[in-house]
C-alpha cells in the first residue's frame, strides 16, 4: 500500500482511503487458497471469504479505470484507480511468488495431473482468479514438467509451469 499511495499524485482523504482499502480487503479475501474437494471434476477453491462470511465472497466486477481518473473530482474514482494499481502489483509481484522454482539443488514436486492450479494471467480483470485443473504434462529431456495442459471452466490452455501456481499437493 505504501508503494500505491507514496506516489505525489496519490493524495486521497479518509472517505476515499476507506473505499481502497474496502476494494483491498475484497481482492485479498477472494483469493483461492487451495481445492475445496478432492473431486478431480471440481473447479472450486476455498477463499478467505469462506472462513470469514462462510460462503464465497461477492465481488461486484470493477469497471473501466483510466489512469487520468485519478484526477477526477469522484473519489469512488480515485479509489479504483488505485485498487487496479494494487491488484497490478499483487499479480506481477506475490503470484510469482507463490511458484517459486529454485534452480536444480532441492528437488520439488512436479506437477501432475489433476492438480488445481492457478492460471497466472495479467490480462485478467481485478479479482478474478482463473483456475484450471491439469489435463496433461509435458517433461523436458531432464524428466522435470516445463509445460502443462490445464482445463480451466471456458478453456483449455497450455501454459508453462512459471504462469501455474499450485494451490495444494494431491495425496
Amino acid at each position: 500500500m505504501k508503494a500505491i499511495l507514496g506516489h505525489p499524485h496519490a493524495f486521497v482523504d479518509r472517505e476515499t482511503l476507506r473505499t481502497l482499502f474496502a476494494e483491498v480487503v475484497g481482492i485479498l479475501n477472494t483469493r483461492p487458497l487451495c481445492p475445496s474437494s478432492d473431486d478431480p471434476k471440481d473447479m472450486k477453491a476455498l477463499t478467505p471469504s469462506h472462513f470469514l462470511q462462510q460462503c464465497q465472497g461477492l465481488a461486484i466486477p470493477p469497471g473501466v479505470f483510466d489512469d487520468s481518473e485519478m484526477f477526477s473530482r469522484k473519489k469512488w474514482k480515485r479509489a479504483q484507480v488505485l485498487a487496479n494499481q494494487f491488484w497490478v502489483r499483487w499479480v506481477r509481484e506475490y503470484l510469482p511468488i507463490l511458484q517459486v522454482r529454485k534452480k536444480w539443488l532441492v528437488p520439488k514436486r512436479n506437477l501432475q495431473v489433476n492438480d488445481l492450479v492457478l492460471v497466472v494471467d495479467s490480462t485478467q480483470p481485478r479479482s478474478h482468479w482463473n483456475l484450471g485443473r491439469v489435463t496433461k504434462v509435458f517433461p523436458g529431456t531432464d524428466g522435470l514438467v516445463r509445460t502443462a495442459e490445464v482445463k480451466t471452466q471456458s478453456s483449455l490452455l497450455v501454459r508453462p509451469i512459471a504462469k501455474l501456481c499450485l494451490l495444494e499437493e494431491t495425496k
